[in-house]
């Protein structure tokens, strides 16, 4: 791109970028105003924030809160080949999120279409797990954390957040407080199953919401909402990690494998660990993360420990 037209079309992307970075996770109600006030001001803003979502989509950026990254401007010059590819190929999402963007608060894609489940944690520590082929759009607002379940199976842990979960899936609206829980969407089709805790499932067409117990599971179609079995099967054991902490790997591998992994000291908890790892086979997985991290494993029969 050349001359002023072009030189401000780059920045209004650059923007873009930082604002879709700074929405996964905003800091405050006048942050949140400001981006909707720039996507306000100017026809061409919330064109390309919906690029830069469908852009991120496709090559599942990160939340910035998460990891410790940066929102930083788009490279000067214009988009890459590569870029301008994947952008071709994702038109029609960029389209729709156009439109949802006028009416809709800060929503925030994370997406997973890669062969193996993807786990990340916000900064607000709700947890999430995204089945391959999953999208989900996040927003906080007003001590809220909305997730809005765009298509797939998603597992979510409000566990260790503070604040109330919501959760959107087609017509229904589930609502949970410290719980672990499944939620699918398939077509016209949602299922929601609670691990612990207990949640609650909305119908606009119900008089009252609908509890579901710890260990229960329904599915809410065209044929009306019933009872149906919990899927034991998923989580399946080859995950995706991109930056999460050793602390985090280790947590979700002691959960559907054993014998448990330790770790020698605190200090190792931070450990930033990526990759597709089999979770559910804590001794090969100890030694691949000793392995990649130059740790120890020590292995008394009981306990898996890493240690330096």
């Amino acid at each position: 791109m050349s001359g002023p037209g072009g030189r401000n079309a780059e920045q209004v992307q650059a923007d873009a970028a930082s604002w879709h970075a700074r929405m996964l996770e905003p800091r405050s109600e006048t942050e949140v105003a400001a981006f909707e006030a720039w996507l306000a001001a100017d026809p061409a803003h919330p064109r390309a924030y919906a690029d830069m979502e469908a852009l991120t989509s496709a090559g599942a950026k990160l939340p910035r809160a998460d990891y410790d990254i940066a929102p930083a401007a788009a490279p000067r010059g214009g988009w890459r080949p590569v870029a301008a590819m994947a952008l071709a190929a994702v038109a029609l999402v960029a389209g729709v999120w156009a439109w949802q963007l006028a009416s809709s608060p800060a929503f925030a894609a994370v997406s997973n279409f890669g062969p193996a489940v993807r786990g990340l944690r916000f900064a607000d520590g709700t947890g999430i797990v995204l089945d391959a082929n999953s999208q989900i759009a996040t927003a906080l607002r007003s001590g809220i954390r909305t997730i809005r379940i765009v298509g797939g199976r998603v597992r979510i842990d409000g566990r260790q957040t503070s604040h109330a979960l919501r959760v959107e899936a087609g017509a229904q609206t589930i609502a949970a407080r410290s719980a672990l829980f499944d939620v699918a969407l398939e077509g016209a089709s949602v299922s929601v199953a609670t691990l612990q805790g207990s949640v609650a499932i909305s119908d606009p067409a119900a008089a009252a919401p609908t509890a579901i117990a710890q260990g229960d599971a329904v599915v809410v179609d065209g044929d009306g909402k019933r009872a149906t079995r919990l899927d034991g099967s998923w989580p399946a054991s080859r995950m995706r990690f991109e930056r999460a902490t050793l602390a985090r790997v280790v947590d979700i591998a002691n959960r559907l494998g054993n014998p448990d992994i330790v770790l020698a000291s605190p200090d190792l908890a931070s450990i930033p660990v990526s990759g597709v790892l089999d979770v559910r086979r804590t001794r090969p997985l100890a030694r691949k993360l000793g392995a990649a991290l130059d740790l120890q494993v020590r292995d008394d029969g009981a306990v898996l420990q890493l240690g330096r």
